[in-house]
């Protein structure tokens, strides 16, 4: 890790207290001012003063400017002194800018791109330590800002109370631009005719000369052994090929009349020759490529006379699965990215003379393209410093040229092949674009419907992350039966977002950490996360045990109502709510839901397992606007009724219209009466039922409390509406 380190300011202060603290002049007028004046710009305030950037992987251009790589995502760490702990929030008393940076050379579709990536730039103040900040650039941003971009942070502090301007701090100078990728495949061949050697090689893609690396400038090859140099300028063209100005450099494949000295020379990329003029002999002779850019980065490898070929590369998945053509890679739990491992071959053997040679430290050099070719996008490309390496790749069709590299061996076939890396964890930020960006966490969606559209496959584990309160409303559904879809509203520093919409979801729907402001109709499995709360309420569609609810330490006091649609059928005792992950419920979390009538509550079993439908009288009715009630022939709080005597059910509906008899619309009678919870064997399939007489083999019923269970629905719904009566047999 490269880091910069400022001393001036606190060697100042350090000396300053000596000397205050240890002279006698301490409290003379003369020095009191001073003094004050000091002590208050280095207590009462807050500077930047040091820096750390997050890779090795810095280079310094012909200017003496610092130069990142574009590969991964770069943070730089900035030191503070900060005695008053002043938390500082990031746009109001914490202001990022980036003055230099100078896009005139853009097309206005470029510069809107660099206006939305600029977004993604993230400064924020250490969790732990108040006198650190991180400043992280995209690695997509710094692919934007490439060949030379000058992205220089400026960071203006304020009072997070008072707006007292502590100043602005420009600490480094920066640029986005990375080294030339190497030459691929350089090997030596023969020139029988002259008696010299050809150095045969492959410039890099057309994609990768027309995207991120067109400032290559010149081309030298030395002859390690004589030290000698031959260089070129290298033009490069809008399309991404090139020529060269000196004529012992050619573009295109070796002549068919030379031939091999070791290796064979493989064709990838954009094949050139250079003739070196360089007479046969006994000695391995070491060759060294090298391109050059514009601002004074390069980068060598080499080969030499009896190069031996280096074995091809293996990628495994994040599960230590290998990766072919075509193979389909979840991305990594909680990312937006798929992790893939490029491992070079341990050993390669020499045809020549059947010696193994260690290459388990060769270098990997890689470049990922945005689609199915390198003639798509290039995200990135680089190399390692030897051995395994591990690259986040995004989602999408994928395009992967990889391959080994050793100096003096030949490099490795290309692993060059497709993927798809499918879309399960998207992000969604208030300032997203669901037009330009991929729905990454620094490329993000603006609404839900576009994050659950482009989900690859909706039945797989999806996770939607919201980055920031999504205030727009919008109408979110999830119609596949099978889906799978979680939207997150936590993020790592604490924070809870929510969003402002209505789902309706026909598949396994969880909401972890959010306040949903809407409703939310489901007819599948939905599970409540934590700190969620549905404001709209919770329709149940169809019959089922649908809420899966997680009991967090501090949960809200009010999650949602639950409402049953015309149509469901639930009855007293149902389970309609059961603990996540074999937890145990409590009657406290039952009643964070409430009901849409308060004709019935939820209560929790004996054991915890779940929290079913009960009621203090009545029947179930949904939150529509009409209700049935039933009553017997007999009134009072328990009535009493004789042997032989008839019980009688009578239905009243009351809406909007007011309370009207509606016993001759109730359809699917059904009576039960028990004694104690067993069943008497006295059943009835009309609104009315005898109690034996005794006079015939039913034995007399004992005088006793029994109990009238009734149900029945209201013409041709499907709703059933259902009481239950404690009657008295008399002596």
């Amino acid at each position: 890790m490269m880091k910069k380190t400022v001393f001036g300011t606190i060697s100042a202060l350090l000396i300053l207290l000596s000397s205050v603290i240890f002279s006698c002049s301490f409290f003379s007028d003369s020095l009191n001012e001073p003094v004050k004046d000091y002590f208050k710009e280095y207590t009462e305030t807050a500077s930047v003063i040091q820096y750390e950037i997050s890779t090795k992987d810095i280079l310094t251009d012909n200017a003496g400017t610092l130069c990142v790589p574009s590969y991964n995502d770069i943070e730089i760490i900035f030191y503070m002194i900060n005695p008053q702990r002043f938390i500082f929030t990031a746009g109001n008393s914490m202001i990022l800018s980036f003055p230099n940076l100078n896009t005139d050379g853009f097309s206005e579709t470029e510069k809107e791109k660099m206006n939305i990536l600029l977004k993604s730039i993230r400064l924020t103040q250490d969790e732990t330590d108040t006198t650190i900040l991180h400043l992280t650039y995209p690695s997509e941003f710094l692919v934007a800002a490439e060949t030379g971009l000058e992205i220089s942070p400026s960071i203006q502090l304020f009072h997070p109370v008072s707006r007292a301007n502590f100043g602005t701090f420009k600490p480094l100078t920066l640029k986005s631009n990375s080294p030339p990728p190497p030459v691929y495949g350089a090997v030596v061949y023969k020139d029988a005719q002259s008696g010299t050697y050809v150095v045969c090689l492959n410039m890099p893609s057309k994609g990768l000369l027309q995207g991120i690396h067109r400032d290559i400038k010149t081309i030298t090859i030395e002859n390690g052994t004589l030290g000698r140099k031959t260089s070129s300028a290298v033009t490069v063209n809008d399309d991404g090929t090139f020529s060269f100005a000196e004529n012992s450099f050619s573009v295109g494949e070796p002549d068919s009349s030379l031939s091999a000295s070791g290796a064979e020379f493989s064709v990838y990329g954009q094949p050139a020759t250079f003739k070196t003029g360089d007479k046969f002999s006994n000695e391995n002779t070491e060759y060294i490529i090298s391109l050059t850019d514009t601002a004074g980065l390069s980068s060598s490898v080499s080969t030499s006379v009896y190069s031996i070929k280096l074995n091809e590369i293996t990628v495994k998945d994040k599960n230590g699965r290998t990766v072919s053509a075509g193979s389909e890679i979840q991305q990594d739990e909680g990312s937006s990215y798929a992790t893939l491992t490029f491992i070079p071959s341990q050993t390669a053997t020499d045809e020549h003379t059947g010696e193994t040679k260690d290459t388990s430290d060769s270098q990997i050099v890689y470049e990922i393209y945005q689609g199915t070719d390198d003639t798509g996008k290039v995200l990135y490309n680089g190399k390692n410093s030897g051995g395994k390496i591990s690259l986040k790749i995004p989602a999408g069709t994928i395009f992967l040229r990889v391959y080994a590299h050793k100096d003096l061996f030949a490099d490795s076939q290309p692993a060059e092949f497709g993927i798809n890396v499918l879309k399960t964890t998207l992000f969604v930020s208030p300032d997203g674009n669901d037009l330009e960006n991929n729905g990454s966490e620094n490329s993000p969606y603006a609404t839900i419907s576009k994050a659950i559209a482009e989900f690859s496959d909706i039945t797989v584990q999806n996770q939607i992350n919201l980055l920031g309160n999504i205030t727009q409303p919008e109408e979110i559904v999830i119609s596949e039966p099978n889906a799978n879809v979680t939207i997150n509203g936590s993020t790592s520093n604490g924070n809870n977002f929510g969003f402002t919409g209505n789902i309706s979801s026909k598949g396994n729907l969880a909401i972890k950490d959010c306040t949903v402001n809407g409703s939310v109709k489901t007819s599948g499995m939905l599970t409540v996360y934590g700190n969620t709360s549905v404001t709209g309420g919770i329709t149940f569609e169809t019959d089922g045990l649908f809420i899966i609810y997680d009991p967090a330490e501090n949960p809200l006091e009010n999650v949602a109502k639950i409402i049953f649609a015309e149509g469901t059928n639930y009855r007293k005792g149902c389970d309609i709510l059961k603990p996540k992950d074999g937890k145990t419920l409590t009657q406290a979390d039952c009643n964070r839901f409430t009901l849409a009538s308060d004709r019935y509550v939820i209560k929790v079993r004996d054991d915890g397992s779940a929290g079913y439908i009960t009621m203090s009288g009545g029947s179930l009715y949904p939150e529509i606007e009409k209700d049935i009630t039933f009553s017997l022939n007999k009134e009072g709080e328990v009535p009493k009724y004789n042997r032989g005597e008839t019980i009688t059910v009578n239905a009243k509906l009351t809406d909007t219209n007011g309370t009207s008899d509606c016993t001759d619309d109730m359809t699917d009678w059904k009576i039960v009466i028990t004694n104690h919870g067993s069943n008497t064997g006295t059943e009835s399939t009309k609104n009315s039922v005898t109690i034996p007489d005794g006079s015939t083999e039913i034995k007399n019923w004992p005088a006793d409390t029994y109990t009238v269970t009734v149900s029945a629905k209201y013409k041709t719904e499907k709703l059933v509406y259902d009481a239950s009566f404690n009657i008295e047999i008399a002596k």
